[in-house]
């Protein structure tokens, strides 16, 4: 399931290594990288899976200004499969165990963090105060 969530896109990893190609071969890899994120839960974490190369991308405007630019971060393709299938279990449990606090949407299936932004930002103006700035930039 991990390996076909995957982005189909031509993107590679730190190492040259696409998606595409774990996507070919889901039913040989996928036994074999199972086994493979069992043992780092038993064992531990790859220090060289810890590593990102951080790309700043130009959006538009000057290009000497460093608010025209985000940020795209690489990652082993692995390191984020393995990020992904983790985050997938926390979340299934944690919604599953009723742990998450009632208006949490950070993170959350079906939640959205810029939902919760604007009723806030509507909740402030309705207040009543002029002098607050808004905080979030849509």
């Amino acid at each position: 399931m991990g390996i076909k969530k995957l982005g189909a896109g031509k993107a590679k990893d730190l190492v040259e290594l696409q998606a595409k190609y774990l996507k070919w071969g889901t039913d040989i890899f996928a036994p074999h990288i199972a086994k493979k994120f069992n043992s780092i839960i038993q064992q531990r974490f790859p220090y060289d899976w810890t590593t990102s190369l951080a790309i700043p991308l130009f959006k538009s405007g000057d290009v000497n200004n460093p608010s025209n630019y985000r940020t795209v971060m690489i990652n082993l393709l692995f390191a984020k499969l393995f990020g992904n299938m983790i985050n997938h279990k926390i979340n299934k449990w944690a919604e599953k165990s009723d742990k998450r606090a009632k208006g949490q949407a950070g993170f959350r299936p079906k939640h959205s963090t810029v939902d919760h932004g604007i009723t806030l930002g509507t909740s402030l103006e309705k207040s009543g105060s002029k002098k607050r700035k808004p905080f979030i930039a849509l």
